[in-house]
């Protein structure tokens, strides 16, 4: 291996070591992992109310029963309480902002 050769391994060498120094402490990369879980938790649960909300505007046009909307309507509540809970766990707050 020529000179030129083994400066650029040691200068690669070197770039990845200063890089890999950057590298967030093990208890910071697990709260950051499960802030990312919960965020993921929290779209999942979004996109399930938003499912369950189209879903009754359906029984809504098609004129269901008001025994089946209340049924309904009570599921989107939950729903509801759920993402709340989680955006509260998010973002650490008790206040839920509505995102359009």
């Amino acid at each position: 291996m020529g000179a030129y050769a083994k400066l650029r391994v040691a200068s690669v060498l070197i770039s990845v070591s200063l890089a890999l120094q950057h590298v967030m402490p093990d208890s910071e990369s697990e709260e950051s992992a499960g802030k990312v879980a919960l965020r993921r938790q929290r779209g999942a649960s979004k996109a399930k109310f938003r499912r369950k909300v189209k879903f009754v505007k359906a029984h809504l046009e098609k004129g269901s029963s008001t025994h089946m909307l209340k049924v309904l309507y009570e599921d989107v509540e939950k729903s509801f309480a759920e993402v709340e809970a989680l955006h509260m766990l998010v973002n650490g707050d008790n206040v839920f902002h509505e995102v359009h």
